[in-house]
């Protein structure tokens, strides 16, 4: 299980954690693995973790 942890920037996820997530390293690490997210913000900042999970999905089979 991976835990991850990011901060929101401007109701997005931050550039750096979201070009990790876009990287093949990123798609090595988390194929096929569980994992909890953790964010603290604002209630309309929640859209971030919309996106997290879009790009999240795409490293299951």
């Amino acid at each position: 299980m991976i835990i991850l942890t990011y901060q929101v920037w401007f109701l997005s996820p931050s550039i750096p954690i979201a070009s990790f997530l876009q990287s093949e390293p990123a798609k090595k690490l988390f194929k096929d693995t569980p994992v909890v997210t953790i964010i603290g913000c604002r209630g309309m900042w929640l859209m971030a973790q919309e996106k997290v999970k879009t790009l999240l999905k795409k490293f299951k089979r």
